[in-house]
């Protein structure tokens, strides 16, 4: 005899009772506030006006079905979505507009632009448009997951192709820029089906002929197109560049409205003294174009305005897309006006600030630094290429001593292939404990800057650049300031390790003028500017 609490139940005799609970993974679930129950919400709040009104369409234009046929929806002739296989290859199947002058009946309209001249490599995208409706043919105006039918929300016409002509890129660009401003006047969004990389510019230049408002711009493609020329030609990776002319300075503010020195007189006389002339740029510790532009800046991720570090400084963000090219912009200018050199400092990543609150663009991993600054670097270089302008680079030293960038961005693979000049602050102060084996490297300024030129001339084994390192005249922290001796024992190690001169630093250009003077046997100089003092005096 078994007790009735082991009383066998059955299932399928409906015997067992419910139970009290169900176990699941998670213990709130709801079926209800998964995504396909929502979906499915969605879709029967959706009108079916614009659907039956396209099935019945079909049946007018292409005559009802065979006798035989047992959906009555469906006609002789394909018209419409279905099938897939079959029809006239507009992009989803929308209606093809014959008569251009009818596209302002529609809400959007899709336009084919069938060139590839502006392309670098290979050609073949002409055939885009072509292709691009011929895969859009599998798809629908329905989207389950989203909840949307676009038929009961807008209407869509494709109206063909624009007539380009290869082997031509401004008359191409013209009629592209003719076709994209008649859909956009007409009243219709104008969607563009390419083509290459370098229709953006004509494209957008339609529509700036028609409006005086910003202009919005959803970009598919694989790389954003934001260099200046590529292969010495505003095409291919070009137009966004052209079309925004995000190189603005003044725009930015950062041409002040009455400077205090005149470039156009003051180089002129500099030149007549022969004096090497360097342009310093400080690029992305930039408070004027980050108040400017803090879509260019890094982020603060609490406040989401550009964040700042402990001394106040905004730093650019070099993954945004227009820093590196507003810097290579301003240094064309810079050697356009008769700089023999332009030097980029602060040519890195963001540092000295709070850390977790910083948000870039792309994630502040080396792997991403890196390539961001090699960009910059390759723009600056292409923009100096055809100018009489050398081009240096102000680095920290620690990133070409350790082996990796140390956070900031700064690596001999990313810089030294593109600079003339290489410009270590080889300044011991700035060295931590036990580098090189000193406890105190301030108190060894020869030796540290020795092992820091040995180590770069090996970085830079094969390459034409040469290094004129920046040497210190100053104290810094616990340190007193520098004497003629420590200064002397400096230039002696970028002398002894074959540096091209060397650059000197105090920030009040209060320099002891003990260790200064001719230049001495076997240093890299310039030509003297004024008359040396007379033996005895």
């Amino acid at each position: 005899m078994f007790s009735s609490s082991r009383a066998r139940w059955s299932r399928h005799a409906g015997l067992r009772p419910a139970p009290q609970f169900a176990r699941r993974h998670h213990p709130d679930f709801d079926r209800m506030a998964t995504q396909g129950w929502k979906a499915l919400e969605a879709e029967g709040k959706l009108p079916a006006l614009a659907w039956r009104k396209e099935r019945q369409w079909a049946l007018d234009m292409g005559l009802p079905g065979a006798e035989s046929i047992t959906d009555k929806d469906i006609p002789t002739f394909a018209r419409g979505e279905l099938p897939h296989f079959a029809g006239i290859n507009t992009f989803m199947k929308a209606p093809y507009i014959e008569n251009v002058r009818d596209v302002g009946k529609y809400d959007a309209a899709v336009i084919g632009i069938p060139f590839d001249s502006g392309t670098t490599y290979r050609p073949g995208t002409r055939f885009g448009p072509q292709g691009i409706r011929r895969i859009s043919a599998l798809y629908t105006p329905y989207n389950y997951e989203l909840g949307v039918d676009l038929r009961e929300q807008m209407t869509l016409c494709d109206v063909g192709d624009v007539f380009t002509i290869p082997a031509n890129l401004e008359k191409s660009f013209d009629q592209i820029s003719r076709g994209v401003a008649h859909v956009f006047s007409s009243g219709a969004l104008p969607i563009m089906l390419g083509g290459d990389h370098s229709i953006g510019f004509p494209c957008v230049r339609g529509i700036a002929q028609c409006t005086d408002k910003k202009i919005g711009i959803i970009h598919f493609d694989r790389h954003i197109d934001i260099q200046e020329k590529d292969l010495d030609e505003r095409m291919h990776t070009t137009p966004w560049y052209w079309a925004t002319n995000l190189p603005a300075a003044t725009a930015a503010g950062a041409v002040m409205q009455h400077p205090l020195l005149r470039l156009d007189e003051l180089l002129p006389k500099l030149k007549a003294l022969g004096i090497y002339t360097i342009a310093r740029m400080v690029v992305m510790k930039d408070n004027t174009l980050g108040v400017a532009r803090p879509d260019l800046a890094v982020t603060n991720a609490v406040t989401r305005k550009p964040w700042r570090d402990y001394h106040g400084g905004i730093w650019l963000d070099p993954y945004n897309p227009g820093v590196a090219e507003y810097i290579a912009a301003l240094a064309g200018d810079l050697a356009d006006k008769g700089f023999d050199e332009v030097q980029l400092d602060y040519v890195r990543f963001f540092s000295d600030g709070d850390y977790a609150t910083a948000a870039t663009n792309l994630p502040n991993t080396q792997s991403f630094r890196l390539p961001a600054i090699r960009r910059l670097f390759r723009l600056v270089s292409d923009a100096l290429a055809t100018k009489r302008t050398f081009f240096s680079a102000d680095v920290f030293p620690i990133s070409f001593i350790a082996t990796d960038d140390q956070g900031i961005g700064q690596r001999p693979e990313v810089i030294m292939p593109y600079v003339d000049y290489f410009s270590p602050m080889v300044y011991p102060t700035h060295y931590g404990p036990y580098t090189f084996g000193f406890q105190n490297p301030n108190d060894h300024p020869y030796e540290v800057i020795n092992e820091t030129l040995k180590i770069m001339n090996q970085e830079r084994a094969g390459l034409r650049m040469v290094i004129r390192p920046w040497i210190q005249d100053f104290g810094f922290g616990p340190f007193p300031p520098y004497t003629a001796a420590q200064v002397l024992q400096e230039m002696k190690a970028a002398s002894d390790n074959g540096a091209q001169g060397w650059m000197i630093w105090n920030a009040a250009a209060r320099f002891t003028e003990a260790a200064l003077g001719p230049p001495r046997p076997g240093e890299a100089s310039g030509p003297v500017t004024s008359p040396l003092p007379a033996p005895g005096s």
